[in-house]
């Protein structure tokens, strides 16, 4: 497992070595502090990061070099920096270039190796700006037709070779088209609620505050995550986690029964 020290992230959705797992983002809210803090959590000796940055602005090329070379993690990180006026061929081939090194890193020096690509999109976009002026047939958004099989030749490099030590991982960081995101729903007044729905309504928002939110520079071990999540679950009665095997429930559910995560 490769430790984020990212609640929502460790305890949620781990991330086993070798894995790829995609990150959604959109215009405005704060990805880039991700890839910054899990570089920073990393700590293994054995542990190597290929950090490859594609369309992004000077800003924003400033925040990571500053930060890698600020939290002491720079030495353990190779970085690619493709920015918005570098030549959009180049954006295409940043992406392989960082694999190319981390498949090096893993099956030749036997690292376990962290490839972070962002942003994606600028990627997609790249690859429709050059395959206009190669003036192929345009699919869906004006996007190449063989756009999912480019993308796949990039995601299919995570995984583990056998016989090899190493492995690469992959996180993949993407911002929506039009911040495609759910519409609001409408909300019920708090008198229409039964009690269960009331607690369900105090461990979303204790869940949001106390577990999703966690400072750009705040670290937490898995155990840290999972005090937190028992905690929050202490809301409920023991008879409604009914998912929980009985032996689990009787193990962790009493301890530090009086303490309230606010």
């Amino acid at each position: 497992m490769i430790q984020t020290g990212i609640s929502a992230i460790d305890v949620m959705n781990s991330i086993a070595r070798g894995q790829k797992i995609p990150i959604f983002s959109a215009n405005g809210l704060p990805h880039n502090d991700l890839p910054s803090k899990s570089v920073m959590d990393s700590h293994e000796d054995n542990f190597a990061i290929v950090f490859a940055a594609m369309g992004v602005n000077m800003e924003t090329a400033r925040f990571f070099k500053q930060d890698f070379e600020e939290n002491g993690s720079m030495e353990n990180v190779c970085l690619f920096l493709n920015l918005a006026n570098d030549p959009t061929i180049e954006r295409i081939i940043t992406p392989r270039i960082a694999l190319t090194t981390a498949e090096y890193l893993a099956y030749q020096c036997e690292k376990h190796v962290l490839v972070i690509l962002t942003d994606m999109s600028s990627y997609a976009d790249a690859l429709r700006e050059v395959s206009a002026a190669r003036e192929e047939v345009p699919g869906r958004r004006g996007f190449p037709g063989y756009m999912y099989t480019d993308l796949a030749t990039i995601y299919e490099r995570a995984g583990r070779v056998e016989g090899r030590n190493g492995s690469i991982t992959q996180i993949p960081i993407l911002t929506m088209p039009n911040d495609d995101v759910q519409a609001m729903k409408a909300v019920v007044g708090e008198e229409a609620l039964t009690s269960d729905d009331l607690q369900y309504l105090e461990f979303l928002g204790k869940f949001e505050k106390n577990f999703i939110t966690q400072g750009p520079y705040e670290n937490r071990t898995i155990f840290d995550s999972l005090d937190i999540g028992w905690q929050l679950l202490r809301i409920f009665p023991k008879e409604m986690l009914k998912r929980i095997p009985k032996e689990t429930l009787n193990k962790y559910y009493p301890r530090g029964q009086n303490r309230d995560p606010r």
